[in-house]
């Protein structure tokens, strides 16, 4: 997070899913070495009570054991590849600003309705020579807030109802700024007249 005179540059931030991306890793060995001491205390608990070992018994205990190891282990392979997804999706640099003007945001974020480039796409310091921003006005700006999302909230600016909506949103966790520190922002920005909804509901970043 960096402030350039009155504005707010929030930058990309790949801190927090890199780090879930090594959690995700981690995790999967733990599994194998849980699992496996869980049948060897299991077979030692069986040796102590003295209980016959047949071929049955070995093999339901291998097969518990294999399905188990299985289904833990597919479980955390779905969350290793999607935050292996949600790292590759971080951009670099610059992802918003907040001045005077409005916001400024990252055409890259844009997942909804067509935006005149020609006439609103500006630059903004610390973001790649060939990054595009698109600018959403104060008085133009019809949602700025912070929204539940299936795995985490999301920053949503909103231009527009209807058929002429223009949407961009982005993972509070891919930034730089606290939800918190981004209202303080559009609030002093705007003059009190926008601030960023919700952002008292999620933590610090």
């Amino acid at each position: 997070m960096a402030s350039s005179s009155s504005a707010l540059l929030v930058a990309f931030n790949p801190v927090p899913t890199a780090g879930r991306v090594a959690r995700f890793q981690s995790l999967r060995l733990r599994i194998v070495v849980q699992t496996l001491l869980a049948v060897a205390v299991v077979i030692v608990v069986l040796a102590i009570a003295k209980v016959d070992f047949d071929t049955t018994t070995v093999v339901w205990i291998i097969t518990l054991w294999a399905v188990l190891l299985a289904v833990l282990w597919a479980v955390q392979a779905v969350r290793l590849r999607s935050a292996r997804k949600d790292l590759l999706g971080i951009g670099e640099g610059t992802a918003l600003r907040v001045d005077g003007a409005g916001v400024a945001v990252r055409t890259s974020l844009r997942n909804h309705g067509d935006f005149d480039d020609a006439t609103s796409a500006v630059q903004v310091a610390g973001a790649p020579e060939d990054a595009r921003f698109d600018q959403v006005n104060w008085q133009d700006l019809t949602r700025f807030a912070v929204e539940p999302s299936h795995h985490e909230p999301i920053l949503v600016v909103e231009q527009g109802r209807g058929e002429q909506l223009q949407r961009w949103q982005v993972p509070t966790s891919w930034l730089g700024a606290a939800p918190q520190a981004i209202d303080m922002a559009a609030m002093q920005c705007s003059g009190g007249r926008q601030r960023l909804e919700c952002a008292d509901q999620v933590g610090p970043a």
